[in-house]
C-alpha cells in the first residue's frame, strides 16, 4: 500500500545477538506512531533497519510498497528525515549546523522559525556564530541545546516521514513535553515515528506499538493497549509512580 511501511519476516543479528526473528508488522506511514518498550527491545535496531542503515539478514522492509534497499540515498533523504539521541556536533555556524542534510535552499526566515520551535529563541540573532569547542571564536552550547540544534534541523527537511529516536533524551521533562506538543502540530501532515521510554508522550500519537525481546507485542492506541495489553499497562503504571 501507498502509505504503509511493511516488515516482512525480518531477521536480523547485531554482534552476534538476534535482535529481530522473522519479525512482521503494518505501520501506517502518514500517521504518528510511537515504539515503547524497555531496553533492549529493538527500538532503535527498528529505526536504522528502516533507514537503511542496517540490513536485514533475510526478510523485507517495504515503504510505499518498495524496498528500502532498492531506493537510492537521494530518495531515502526524500522519504526520512532522522534525529538519534547520539546526534552530530559540528563545529560550524548555527545556521551551517542547520543546513546540514537539507535538499533545497532555505531562508533565513526558515532557520530562525526551527529554532523559535525547539526553544532556542536566543540564537535567531546570532547564525553566524559558530557553535562548539573548537576554536577561540566558538560558544559551546548545552547538551540540551545541542539536542535541539539537532530537532531544528529535522524540522527544517522536506522528508515525508520523521523518525525520531529518543531525541529530546537531554531535556527536562516539562521542557520535553512542551517541545513535542510544538513539534507534532508541525508535523500533523507527515508521518512521524519516534522511540520514546516516556508512556505519557506516547499516549499522544495516533498508534502505539510496544515492543518486547524483539518482537512487536501490542499495536493500537493507549486506551486500547490499556485494556487488552497487560504488558504496556505495566510498564504504563511503573512510570506513573513516578509522578505521585
Amino acid at each position: 500500500m501507498e502509505n504503509e511501511i511493511l516488515f516482512e519476516n525480518v531477521s536480523f543479528s547485531y554482534d552476534g545477538k538476534e535482535v529481530f526473528r522473522n519479525l512482521n508488522v503494518r505501520i501506517p506511514s502518514d500517521r504518528h506512531v510511537a515504539l515503547v518498550g524497555e531496553n533492549g527491545a529493538g527500538k532503535s535496531t527498528f529505526i536504522k533497519l528502516l533507514l537503511g542503515l542496517y540490513e536485514p539478514k533475510q526478510g523485507s522492509i517495504l515503504v510505499g510498497g518498495r524496498s528500502v534497499k532498492d531506493r537510492t540515498p537521494k530518495e531515502r533523504k526524500r522519504l526520512f528525515a532522522a534525529a538519534f539521541q547520539d546526534f552530530y556536533r559540528y563545529p560550524l555556524s548555527v545556521k551551517e549546523n542547520l543546513s546540514m542534510c537539507q535538499n533545497g535552499e532555505k531562508t533565513t526566515a526558515d532557520y530562525i522559525a526551527a529554532l523559535e520551535m525547539v526553544g532556542l529563541e536566543t540564537l535567531k540573532d546570532k547564525l553566524d556564530y559558530k557553535i562548539g569547542k573548537y576554536g577561540e571564536n566558538s560558544t559551546d552550547l548545552s547538551d540540551g541545546q545541542w539536542q535541539k540544534i539537532a530537532l531544528a534541523r529535522v524540522l527544517l527537511s522536506d522528508a515525508k516521514m520523521f523518525l525520531l529516536d529518543e531525541p529530546t533524551a537531554s531535556m527536562d521533562p516539562i521542557g520535553e513535553s512542551k517541545l513535542y506538543e510544538d513539534m507534532m502540530n508541525v508535523m500533523k501532515d507527515r508521518g512521524v515515528i519516534i522511540v520514546t521510554h516516556r508512556l505519557a508522550l506516547a499516549k499522544t500519537v495516533d498508534l502505539i506499538a510496544v515492543m518486547r525481546d524483539g518482537g512487536i507485542v501490542g499495536l493500537g492506541s493507549h486506551e486500547e493497549l490499556m485494556e487488552n495489553n497487560a504488558y504496556y499497562r505495566q510498564l504504563y503504571d511503573a512510570q506513573s509512580e513516578w509522578y505521585r
